[in-house]
C-alpha cells in the first residue's frame, strides 16, 4: 500500500554547465529553446543573464567567468556513475553557466532544466555538467543522449540517472546503496543497507524503486510493503538517514 499526495510546493532545478572558454552563445541558445516554443526576447540578455516566466515556471540562465569553488566538481567525480574517468584530479574549463528553474511541478521543473541544459551542451563547447543537488558529474554526450530520448516523450521515458545519483558504501563484506536527488524532487531519499547483495542488484533494485516512485507519484509511508510481484513483500521504514541528509526510507533488502 502506498500514499499519493498533491504537492503544490515551488520546486526548483539547478545545473551547472562547465564551459571549455569564457563565453556562452545566448544567441544560439535562445535560437535553440525557440524550437522547442519557448520564445525568449533577446533584448532580456544582459549582463549575461536572462530570466523567462510564464504560467508560474521560470527559467534562468546566468555565465559565471571562473571556475566553480573549491573544486567542488573535481570533489565528486569518484561518486559520477556517467563520468569517464573516475581518477581525473582536474576538469578543464574556464567558466560556467548555472540553469535555475522553478515550477509548481518538480518533474517540470527538472525536465525544463534538463532541456536548457541540452540546449547549451548542443551550441557551447561543454566539458561537463555538474549536479550539485546529486553530486555527480555527467559526461556531456552521455547527457545529450540520455535527455533526448526524454524529450522526445517525458511521459514515457523520465532521465532520471540524470537527476538522481546513486552511491555505494562498501564495509565488512557488506554493501549498502544509496540515491541522491530524490529530495530535490519532493520525495524522501532511499537506503539499503548492510546488504549481500551484489552492487548490481542493489543498483537495479532501487533504480526501478525510484523508477516506481515517480512514475507513480508515490509517497511511502511507515511500515508500508512493496514488491515486484504478488509474493514479493519488502518492508521499508523511516528514519535518519545514514548516508543522506533528512529522514531516509531504509529498504530491508
Amino acid at each position: 500500500m502506498s500514499n499519493k499526495e498533491n504537492n503544490i510546493l515551488k520546486f526548483k532545478a539547478m545545473n551547472f554547465i562547465l564551459l571549455k572558454n569564457k563565453q556562452l552563445d545566448f544567441d544560439k541558445l535562445v535560437e535553440y529553446l525557440s524550437i522547442r516554443g519557448i520564445e525568449i526576447d533577446k533584448n532580456e540578455i544582459k549582463d549575461d543573464i536572462f530570466t523567462w516566466n510564464q504560467n508560474e515556471i521560470s527559467i534562468s540562465v546566468g555565465l559565471i567567468k571562473k571556475k566553480i569553488p573549491n573544486n567542488e566538481p573535481e570533489l565528486n567525480i569518484k561518486n559520477s556513475l556517467f563520468w569517464k574517468n573516475k581518477n581525473q584530479r582536474e576538469l578543464d574549463y574556464e567558466s560556467h553557466a548555472i540553469v535555475f528553474t522553478t515550477s509548481n511541478n518538480a518533474v517540470q521543473a527538472n525536465m525544463l532544466c534538463t532541456l536548457v541544459t541540452t540546449a547549451i551542451i548542443s551550441t557551447n563547447e561543454t566539458e561537463a555538467i555538474y549536479n550539485g543537488n546529486a553530486s555527480m558529474v555527467i559526461d556531456p554526450e552521455i547527457y545529450r543522449e540520455m535527455s533526448d530520448v526524454a524529450l522526445i516523450d517525458e511521459e514515457k521515458s523520465l532521465p532520471i540517472l540524470l537527476w538522481i545519483n546513486i552511491g555505494f558504501h562498501e564495509e565488512n563484506e557488506k554493501t549498502s546503496c544509496f540515491s541522491y536527488g530524490l529530495y530535490n524532487l519532493g520525495y524522501k531519499e532511499f537506503e539499503i543497507l548492510d546488504s549481500i547483495r551484489t552492487k548490481e542488484e542493489l543498483y537495479y533494485f532501487i533504480l526501478n524503486i525510484i523508477d516506481y516512485t515517480l512514475t507513480n507519484k508515490v509517497h511511502f509511508k511507515e511500515k508500508e510493503t512493496i514488491g515486484f510481484s504478488e509474493e514479493e513483500k519488502i518492508k521499508l521504514e523511516i528514519s535518519k538517514g545514514k548516508y543522506v541528509e533528512e529522514n531516509s526510507i531504509k529498504i530491508i533488502y
